[in-house]
């Protein structure tokens, strides 16, 4: 694989400037849904780089897994490390793979968080894609 040089070019306020109301940006939130929205967007990049060890520190120690829409049976219950080994499995199988989260959404209230993600999820094997799509809540 050849090494990619990228330049990107940012035009933005001064930091820490009030952006104007006129500038038509949407509200952005509060800094602790902005903390975990951070955590959640690490998880596809870690996965794709094979750190499961950082992927499996964004997640709650008790999950639920509901792949039923893809291959049946029930939802799961398990640990980060459960999955981790469960994805260890799976996505190294792959060429190439690509996670791309949309619309990710947190709430907090006091020490609990909840998020949600639209994930698209693209998987080489030479030329063929598997592409499962769906939301992560």
């Amino acid at each position: 694989m050849k090494h990619v040089l990228a330049v990107l070019a940012i035009s933005a306020a001064p930091a820490f400037a009030e952006a104007p109301a006129s500038a038509g940006l949407a509200p952005v939130g509060d800094i602790e849904s902005a903390k975990v929205i951070s955590v959640v967007s690490s998880i596809p990049m870690a996965v794709d780089l094979a750190a499961y060890d950082l992927a499996e520190q964004a997640f709650a120690p008790s999950i639920v897994i509901d792949y039923t829409s893809l291959w049946g049976g029930e939802p799961a219950t398990m640990t980060p490390a459960d999955l981790m080994t469960s994805w260890r499995g799976i996505v190294p199988g792959f060429d190439a793979t690509w996670h791309q989260l949309s619309n990710v959404s947190a709430t907090v209230t006091g020490d609990t968080a909840t998020a949600t993600a639209f994930v698209d999820g693209r998987h080489w094997i030479g030329d063929q894609l598997w592409r499962p799509v769906g939301n992560y809540l």
